[in-house]
């Protein structure tokens, strides 16, 4: 590396953005996996790092970028003006949430210090951001996201689930796999996949995206992770004709 502060182990976000190089250097992809596998994810809150509220694609004297950094929060709230989104009280009732129409009902939605830097931002509720508003409320239970988030973004996926023609779980269309196939894909685990897919990638923790009780503090042997099977896919039969077109020729008097 050869910007200020930053390691081989560690580098600044705003430093990595648009700066793909490191990751050309010798074993530079498995450094970057190995550190994303073993580095635990910080508790979350509606706090954002400086890195992204003002260093921001933030330039340095030698580069032609503004030297200024930007502010993504305020960036992604000024966006949701921009395409007209509603209040955040208004996605709260399309969610079937309690309503925030009041300052005594949002208090029952938002932690206290959120709702007094509220108050002294916006006039009513009806004008809270729906960015602010969301990121605003406390994680429910077994999640990073407040409620109106959870409902918003699992509606989100399973609209892109349901309407794509080609989601692997479909039952119907060419493209549908076999419950054997089905089943050697859902045992399929991200640590597989690194080590796959790694340079040189020799160990690595069994469970890449938790942390579980029964997980072996040390680093497991790649090769102790179990092969993807492909017997599944070895089926000898000439491929399913796609499209089937017929065309009915009548005569015309016109």
């Amino acid at each position: 590396m050869t910007r200020n502060n930053s390691t081989p182990e560690a580098i600044e976000l705003h430093k990595m953005l648009f700066n793909p190089f490191s990751l050309w250097q010798l074993n530079g992809i498995d450094n970057a996996l190995m550190g994303a596998c073993n580095t635990s994810v910080q508790r979350v809150d509606r706090f954002f790092s400086i890195e992204v509220t003002e260093k921001l694609f933030e330039g340095f004297p030698d580069e032609h970028k503004p030297i200024c950094g930007l502010d993504l929060v305020s960036l992604n709230i000024q966006r949701g003006r921009d395409h007209g989104l509603p209040a955040y009280p208004i996605y709260r009732k399309h969610c079937k949430l309690p309503p925030t129409d009041t300052w005594e009902q949002l208090a029952k939605a938002v932690d206290a210090e959120s709702l007094e830097s509220m108050k002294q931002i916006y006039s009513s509720p009806q004008e809270i951001d729906v960015y602010t508003g969301a990121l605003s409320e406390p994680p429910v239970a077994g999640a990073i996201f407040g409620p109106l988030l959870v409902c918003l973004i699992s509606d989100q996926f399973i609209r892109l689930k349901m309407g794509d023609s080609h989601w692997y779980e479909r039952k119907m269309g060419p493209q549908k796999f076999t419950k054997d196939q089905l089943h050697e894909i859902y045992g399929t685990k991200l640590s597989q996949i690194v080590c796959r897919n790694g340079d040189d990638i020799k160990h690595i923790r069994k469970y890449v995206m938790e942390h579980r009780k029964d997980e072996p503090t040390d680093l497991i042997p790649c090769s102790d992770i179990p092969a993807f099977n492909f017997t599944p896919w070895n089926i000898d039969k000439q491929p399913k004709q796609l499209h089937t077109t017929q065309f009915i020729l009548q005569s015309s008097n016109i």
